[in-house]
């Protein structure tokens, strides 16, 4: 969580959730008892995820209890699908992340194959497990829609597919051309926060913004799963 500063006031805190931790997010290493709809578990609605039963291991409780009471109905279900759709129309979609990755490829591709050349020194604590090697063929096919070894789908493949079924489920379209990225002028008054200094409205505007980044976490990592 990144707290911005310059969008902040004494009372109130606007927070930022920046996610570093991508695997199940686009398929990578999806157990077969999670996904219970094969390769079509990205166009699947995230309220499949909702009441349903799990004890998927020994120690796994058979519920989400806080994923299924705020997604249950109701206003914070409105809220979190709000998010969902800001996030699919805005960015993640094919338009979007995918210029940001053919970017990334563009950049980071040819140190990437260097990397490729090394012998590696190191194969994990059990020498004799048997693994799957992957080389520079296997990175950029799996940039597109080829599955691999830890995944069924590609990485594009996975972003459209799961745009793809929010649009259909929301009735939107996501944006033709990527967002440029603008300057923002910060209001020297808040309008959000009471300047007479009454903490009741300071109060409600910082449960606001913890209920805005709590949302979007809860978006990205169920929305965009599934």
């Amino acid at each position: 969580m990144y707290d911005a500063p310059e969008e902040s006031t004494a009372n109130t805190f606007k927070y930022y959730f920046i996610d570093q931790d991508f695997d199940l997010t686009f398929g990578i290493g999806l157990s077969s008892k999670i996904n219970t709809f094969g390769e079509e578990f990205p166009s699947q609605s995230y309220k499949t995820l909702v009441d349903r039963s799990w004890s998927i291991e020994k120690y796994d409780g058979p519920n989400r209890e806080a994923i299924d009471l705020f997604l249950r109905g109701g206003v914070t279900t409105q809220m979190f699908e709000n998010h969902l759709i800001d996030i699919v129309k805005h960015v993640f979609n094919p338009v979007a992340l995918g210029r940001r990755i053919d970017e990334y490829v563009s950049r980071y591709g040819p140190e990437i194959e260097w990397d490729y050349t090394s012998e590696r020194l190191h194969i994990g604590a059990d020498p004799n497990k048997t693994r799957y090697v992957w080389n520079v063929n296997d990175f950029y096919e799996n940039i597109d829609n080829v599955g691999k070894e830890s995944t069924k789908w590609g990485l594009k493949q996975w972003i459209e597919m799961r745009a793809q079924a929010v649009a259909e489920e929301f009735n939107f379209e996501w944006d033709k051309v990527p967002l440029e990225p603008v300057e923002k002028k910060i209001v020297a008054n808040d309008k959000q926060y009471d300047v007479k200094g009454d903490k009741t409205s300071a109060a409600n505007s910082s449960i606001s913004h913890s209920f805005i980044a709590f949302f979007t976490l809860l978006a990205l990592t169920l929305g965009l799963l599934l």
